[in-house]
């Protein structure tokens, strides 16, 4: 009886110090599995990856690809800042997809559409040879004249968490409302 009770306090013990050291909250602590990155989700965000992402590669830039499809609403420009854009689920119709999420510059300012679109690093990241090496699935059938490239600065969302992130979205030009992923699985 005495060895029963033992064995109780110390997975009991063993219980409390998992759920108090263990950090498994989405977007606090770092994500490990297959392909993900040993940084913060908080870096970006979301869970990103670097492994098997074109993104990554691309020298200076501190850039990701989404673990999972990252899919959007049109966007709302007002000088240069977004205004307004929503996050909408990929199976469902939307306009872009993400296909690279990276830091913004240390030497931008100020993240305006105009600024990021000006910049060498989000021009050499945000580029038609980082898009096709990205897609997935069937998207692989759309050469480079079906695709629209958009910088995605900081959105309303990222500045209310004080994230300094921006996106390279893209959309196919002759297909109205997307529906599925072409960058990354759901």
């Amino acid at each position: 009886m005495l060895i029963a009770a033992a064995l109780a306090v110390v997975l009991v013990l063993a219980g409390v110090w998992y759920f108090a050291f263990a950090d498994d909250e989405p977007g606090g602590g770092v994500r490990a599995g297959a392909g993900a990155t040993e940084e913060p989700v908080d870096n970006y965000g979301i869970a990103t990856v670097t492994e098997d992402c074109p993104a990554a590669a691309i020298e200076g830039a501190q850039a990701a690809c989404a673990e999972r499809a990252e899919c959007w609403s049109g966007m709302f420009v007002v000088q240069g800042e977004v205004n307004s854009i929503r996050k909408l689920p990929c199976d469902q119709g939307h306009v872009f997809e993400t296909f690279a999420i990276a830091l913004v510059p240390p030497d931008v300012a100020v993240p305006y559409l105009d600024v990021l679109e000006g910049h060498a690093t989000v021009t050499s990241l945000c580029s038609m040879e980082t898009l096709l090496a990205s897609r997935f699935g069937e998207a692989l059938e759309y050469g480079a004249d079906r695709w629209d490239i958009s910088v995605l600065p900081p959105t309303p969302d990222d500045r209310e968490a004080d994230l300094s992130v921006y996106r390279c979205v893209a959309t196919i030009t002759d297909v109205e409302g997307i529906t599925g992923s072409v960058f990354r699985p759901r």
